[in-house]
This record gives structure tokens, C-alpha cells and sequence, in this order.
């Protein structure tokens, strides 16, 4: 299931349309934004936006993706859009540290091994993350964590507005789940366990006797939303008439025999899939923000640092 990250760095330019650019401080400041009565330093926000524009795998792949490059042309400065991007996303994830804080909650293992995929999504993937410096992989760990144990909160027991929004993502309200074997009568065999009552997602699992798909073995057997799937024609064709909550009869594609059990609410991969936006997305629109004016605006409508000179749509 693909990850939607609020902020991908490959796509920055896409968030504002002024391509000026901000000479990065030294030394000591005024807070470059304070969210709650918590200020976070201009020193400190240059330090990060220094090490992305000055990551040379990251540049790469901003410059493979055609996006405008973060670092300007004049020394010691980056572009406006990553500054009010980055100060953006900040302000987000200082919005859900607090949160976690208030709720008293804490980071589980599995909690950190989201954070680490997260944080490195964040940045454009494993390679560009590891070029980073040590203590800004920290900084960008400790952060993510925040979002994952919030994330993991809201999955636990979803708001009606988070179902909303993971029912949104997918119109047609049809999940689709498989097994997938190399034979008829092993898709049979396992056809008639489930007819008994065994759970198709630990039958799923077991890949190595059930499925010859490891990547849906671990996660259950679980596709996606019927809307976005792209696979070969019978298996859409059963996917769409297979009536809800029935396992399907042995379906033969070019892959092997798939069982197909298709539902009609959003699975947890599907709140997991929308809850980080929708969690960084609602923290921002707090009233108790102020950004300093050199990273841009604070558009309270929309919940983002918009560029000096971009006008809020709402505005």
C-alpha cells in the first residue's frame, strides 16, 4: 500500500509559485516560528534547510524529477519554496509532538520502525536520508516518531472524520484482498478452509504454503481500493461482481489461481494510508501560530507557510 507523506521534497516547487530565495542565518535569532507558546530558532531551521539543499543525492533526484532545485544560485541560500515548505511541515509535526505529549503517550518499537520510513520518505528515500548528517536523521526521527505513535492513536479507534476521509480515497467502497496460488486445486484446498470458518488473512500469511505472492502475504493478502488497481483483466472482472464479504471461487489469471475477498469498509491499511495527512493536515490549523516573515506566511485557512509574495487562495 503506497504511503501518502504530506511533505515529498521532490515535489516542493509544486507547493508555491514564487521562485525567490532565502539567505540562510548565523548565529543566534528570533524564533523562525512559535506554535503554542514553543518557539523553534532560526538557527535552527537554516541548519536543516542547509543540509537538504547541500545533500547531493537528494539534489539528484530533485533535478531527475524536473522540480526547481532547492539551493540558490547565490551562496548561502535556498529557494523560498523549500524554506516554506520545510518551516511548514515543522510547524505540523511540532503541532503533533505536543499532542503526543498532551495525551501522554509513548513511542513502542513498532512505533520507531515506522518513524524510520516515514522520516526517510520524507527526504526522498533511504539513500538520501542516510547522506544526511547524524544529528539531523536524529532531529528527523524524533519527529516522525511523534506522527507515527499519533497515527497508530487514530488507527486504534478512527475518528468518523478519518473513516470519511479514507472512505473518500476510494469511490467505489470495494477493498480488495487475495490469495494467490499456482494451482486450482490448492486454491480449492484453501477455498474450502475458509468455507469452515479459517480467517482469510491468516491463510494470507502463510505464504510460503498459500501464496505465491509475498508481497500481499504480508500484509494479509490485503490489494487496495478497487479504484486504483491495475492488474490483469479477469481478476478485475471478479473484483468488481464478487458480492461483499464472500470469498470468491478459484479465479485462473496468467499469474496462477487468486481467491478474492473483496469488503466495503476501509481497512486499517486505508485509515494508515490517509490518518498522517489527515493528522498534519488538522494540526495546522491552529490559531496559536507565527511564522517570521523571512520564511514566508502563515495561511491559517489552509494550514501551510505560504512563500512572501503568494497570496493564500482563500485569502
Amino acid at each position: 500500500m503506497r504511503r501518502i507523506i504530506p511533505f515529498a521534497l521532490a515535489g516542493a516547487a509544486a507547493l508555491a509559485l514564487l521562485a525567490g530565495t532565502i539567505v540562510l542565518a548565523a548565529g543566534d535569532g528570533p524564533p523562525a516560528f512559535t506554535v503554542g507558546g514553543h518557539s523553534v530558532s532560526q538557527p535552527s531551521v537554516d541548519d536543516e534547510l542547509k543540509a537538504l539543499a547541500e545533500n547531493e543525492t537528494l539534489s539528484a533526484l530533485v533535478e531527475q524529477s524536473g522540480s526547481e532545485p532547492f539551493a540558490s544560485t547565490k551562496h548561502g541560500s535556498v529557494t523560498a519554496n523549500l524554506a516554506a515548505s520545510w518551516v511548514g511541515l515543522r510547524i505540523a509535526q511540532e503541532i503533533v509532538r505536543q499532542e503526543v505529549e498532551r495525551r501522554g503517550l509513548e513511542a513502542t518499537r513498532a512505533d520507531e520502525s515506522e518513524a524510520t520510513t516515514l522520516a526517510e520518505q520524507a527526504v526522498g528515500g533511504i539513500e538520501a536520508f542516510g547522506a544526511m548528517p547524524k544529528w539531523f536523521q536524529m532531529r528527523l526521527f524524533e519527529r516522525w516518531t511523534a506522527v507515527a505513535i499519533l497515527e497508530r492513536e487514530l488507527i486504534a479507534a478512527p475518528t468518523p472524520e478519518l473513516v470519511a476521509a479514507a472512505a473518500a480515497a476510494c469511490p467505489t467502497g470495494r477493498y480488495v484482498s487475495y490469495i494467490l496460488v499456482d494451482s486450482q486445486l490448492a486454491a480449492e484446498a484453501i477455498k474450502s478452509q475458509l468455507d469452515n470458518g479459517a480467517e482469510f488473512a491468516a491463510l494470507a500469511a502463510a505464504a510460503a504454503a498459500n501464496s505465491t505472492d509475498t508481497g500481499s502475504a504480508q500484509s494479509g493478502g490485503y490489494y487496495g481500493c478497487l479504484d486504483g488497481l491495475s492488474t490483469v483483466s479477469p481478476f478485475l472482472a471478479a473484483a468488481t461482481d464478487q458480492p461483499i464479504g464472500v470469498v470468491s471461487d478459484p479465479v485462473e489469471t496468467e499469474f496462477g489461481f487468486h481467491l478474492i475477498l473483496v469488503t466495503d469498509q476501509p481497512t486499517s491499511a486505508e485509515l494508515s494510508s490517509v490518518a498522517i495527512g489527515s493528522v498534519l493536515a488538522s494540526a495546522t490549523r491552529n490559531k496559536g501560530v507565527t511564522v517570521d516573515p523571512r520564511y514566508g506566511t502563515w495561511d491559517r485557512a489552509n494550514g501551510q507557510v505560504l512563500p512572501s509574495g503568494v497570496t493564500s487562495a482563500a485569502g
